[in-house]
């Protein structure tokens, strides 16, 4: 398998990303895909040319968990932490925020037009 570094290189934003491995490196697959989930990509498809040659197609996946999922990834990479958290467990995201409360009627707003 390419360095970690290398594999995690390829997940730089762009839309589709097509990794070949030959030999040993084959079995690195797993782990190549799960770099990816935290990278924020899908494995569109997988081809096993041979039982020597696989190659791995991933897409960008831009559901807002998997963007933010990415982001901190990249952020917990930035500050020194595991590109893979132990087990794959990955701690609760924060809630989203509140949404805005519903505009009032117009019968109980008070600048000026009520009742009209």
């Amino acid at each position: 398998m390419k360095k970690e570094a290398e594999v995690l290189a390829q997940f730089d934003g762009r839309g589709r990303i097509e990794i070949v491995l030959r030999g040993f490196r084959v079995a690195r697959a797993g782990r190549i895909q799960a770099i990816a989930q935290e990278m924020g990509y899908a494995l569109h498809s997988r081809e096993g040319r041979s039982n020597d040659v696989v190659r791995l197609h991933f897409i960008r996946d831009d559901n807002p968990l998997a963007r933010r999922r990415a982001e901190e990834t990249q952020a917990r990479i930035a500050a020194g932490g595991p590109l893979l958290l132990p087990g794959g467990v990955r701690p609760p995201s924060p809630p989203p925020p509140p949404q805005p409360p519903p505009p009032l009627p117009p019968h109980l707003r008070a600048d000026g037009q009520r009742g009209r």
